[in-house]
């Protein structure tokens, strides 16, 4: 699944963007961000943007005010806590597709 989604008027400082590592109604932790690729991170007019990774779910952006993030998430999983797309349907877990 492609997501791509544009933070306006981000205040100063590192913007952090975040993978859940839980899901509501279950108990074991997941690592949803191992199924993150191709992020791409810029400024509005398309210039990339730094971007540090201190933990394996994690992704801190050096900004001037606005982000647009892009990224794919792979989703095969049909078992309610992770992602599942096909030709047929989506089911879709916000933890485990949206930072």
């Amino acid at each position: 699944m492609d997501v791509d989604v544009t933070f306006a008027d981000v205040p100063e400082g590192p913007l952090q963007l975040r993978m859940s590592r839980t899901s509501p109604g279950r108990y074991a932790l997941h690592e949803f961000a191992r199924n993150v690729v191709e992020v791409r991170v810029t400024a509005p007019g398309g210039t990339p943007l730094a971007v540090t990774r201190p933990n394996p779910r994690q992704w801190d952006v050096t900004h001037s005010g606005e982000v647009r993030v892009r990224y794919r998430v792979f989703g095969d999983r049909v078992d309610g806590t992770y992602l599942a797309v096909d030709s047929t349907h989506a089911h879709i877990n916000m933890p485990a597709a949206l930072m």
